[in-house]
């Protein structure tokens, strides 16, 4: 099973630029998704995770806080370059394409649901404290150590406590 084709997620969620975040969010839970892409009209013009939302205003809109432009891969790739462009690239979530048409979606958790390890998939990117690799903010803290944006919330407010190697 080394094919996109057989782990790619499909129907594909997608939402506007002019979307509400209380809107997208409640679309998020409601669908059990972490990412969605940005569709106007019918272009993709960006993509967005729940961790985007974090900290903005129920009001705020899609198109404030989307990643773009927005990286894809082939359909004909193979799992493990789906991997490494997620680790490389450090996102969670990639678009699968067909010529220029999105056909799917495959994710972080659809790589190691196939039979990928952890460190194929997310190579270094874990957090340090709770041992999670969404949300990993690619920022250093302290140093080489790597913190999600949970933890990083909880320090900053706790006064830059981390808990180095919990969470297990």
């Amino acid at each position: 099973m080394d094919s996109l084709d057989n782990v790619m997620n499909r129907p594909i969620v997608a939402v506007a630029p002019k979307t509400r975040i209380g809107e997208a969010q409640a679309i998020a839970r409601e669908r059990r998704i972490h990412h969605m892409l940005v569709v106007d009209e019918e272009d993709v013009v960006g993509v967005v995770s729940v961790g985007d939302f974090q900290s903005a205003s129920e009001n705020v809109r899609v198109a404030e806080r989307m990643q773009s432009p927005v990286l894809t891969i082939e359909q004909a790739a193979t799992l493990h370059d789906a991997a490494n462009l997620l680790r490389e690239r450090h996102v969670g979530f990639l678009p699968v394409v067909s010529g220029e048409q999105i056909v799917g979606v495959v994710t972080r958790g659809d790589l190691l649901r196939a039979g990928l390890s952890t460190e194929e998939v997310l190579g270094d990117d874990i957090c340090a404290s709770c041992r999670v690799y969404h949300n990993v903010h690619h920022r250093r803290a302290g140093g080489e150590v790597q913190f999600c944006e949970d933890c990083l919330d909880r320090a900053t407010s706790d006064g830059d406590a981390f808990d180095i190697g919990g969470g297990d």
